[in-house]
């Protein structure tokens, strides 16, 4: 991978790029930016470099290229949440016996190259405990240690590690920059416009809403939506049927929702010409016309509540059925 792959976030490229040639090497990084903006994508592409020894680029062909290019490089160490007990989600925590291996690690010198790269890929989970242990490492690292840490939130870090780190801040990239980036990516990409639009400035999210499975979950949150309004319950098994227990697929479908939702706030508000879903506007006026403006807001609460609880391994057909009768409930509308 190189740099000029990656849509965007020059300052990011260019300090990787400084990197190599500075006198002075930080020993620690802190990248920040929302979810699916390219965090990874950048410190995989620097690591790499690291391994390469060839600059700023790394050349894609050495031995080392292509153990990084395997996911086996030895002297690259990631830190992520561990995998569930179903194997399918992560955990929502890095806690400290993952931090206890990365000390443990730190008895030993680099395996095959001159450093290794301890890529932190969400530092914002840490547990205070294995964010402690982590500022012991970043307050007295080893030799050759170079720690990539990524966050989406800056006031999620300790304030202790955030003095220890520099930070690099990623920005959304601008609309007509992700919708070039999707049309160049090679990938089937369905409602490109509209992908953009919901990305907020991440290619990664914009990859994820542009595909057909993508289209087709907006397509049923819509119709889930004007189904619970005109109050269709025989439609409801339909749906639960649809999502089949797939927890995240049941997430994108609230979540597209949640555009919508926020999308007939503007109609409602005169304001449709601002239009995430510009596609299914004339469905959006229609839902707008069995519901009020204070419906809504709750609706977007109820979301809210029910990302949050099916994220927590809630039961995905109680919450989506206790998500349609709260719509339906005509109290709320």
């Amino acid at each position: 991978m190189k740099y000029n792959d990656i849509a965007g976030h020059e300052n990011a490229k260019e300090f990787f790029g400084r990197f190599f040639t500075a006198e002075q090497k930080p020993h620690a990084i802190l990248l920040l930016g929302q979810e699916g903006i390219g965090k990874r994508l950048l410190a995989d592409t620097f690591s790499q470099a690291v391994f390469c020894g060839s600059g700023s680029q790394a050349c894609g062909d050495c031995p080392e290229c292509n153990l990084f290019a395997r996911q086996s490089h030895p002297d690259f160490l990631l830190v992520q949440p561990e995998l569930a007990k179903d194997g399918l989600r992560r955990k929502n925590s890095i806690g400290i016996a993952q931090i206890k291996e990365l000390i443990r690690e730190s008895a030993f010198v680099p395996k095959r190259a001159n450093n290794r790269v301890i890529v932190v890929d969400g530092a914002h989970l840490m547990t205070e405990q294995a964010a402690n242990s982590l500022l012991k490492l970043l307050e007295d690292p080893a030799q050759g240690w170079i720690f990539v840490l990524l966050s989406i939130s800056e006031e999620l870090i300790l304030p202790t590690i955030l003095s220890r780190v520099t930070i690099i801040r990623l920005k959304p990239l601008a609309l007509e920059e992700i919708k070039s980036h999707l049309l160049k990516s090679g990938q089937e990409c369905v409602a490109a416009d509209e992908a953009a639009a919901l990305s907020g400035g991440s290619v990664g999210q914009a990859l994820l809403y542009s595909t057909q499975q993508a289209y087709d979950t907006r397509r049923m949150a819509m119709d889930f939506l004007l189904a619970a309004v005109c109050d269709r319950q025989e439609e409801l098994a339909d749906f639960v049927s649809q999502i089949d227990k797939d927890r995240e697929k049941a997430l994108m479908l609230c979540e597209f929702m949640s555009f919508f939702a926020r999308d007939a706030l503007r109609v409602s508000c005169f304001d449709g010409q601002s239009v995430w879903n510009k596609d299914m506007k004339e469905l959006i006026e229609e839902f707008c016309g069995y519901i009020s403006i204070e419906g809504i807001k709750l609706l977007v609460k109820e979301l809210d509540s029910t990302m949050w609880a099916l994220k927590r391994a809630a039961n995905v057909r109680l919450a989506l059925e206790g998500l349609y009768l709260k719509i339906s409930d005509p109290g709320k509308r």
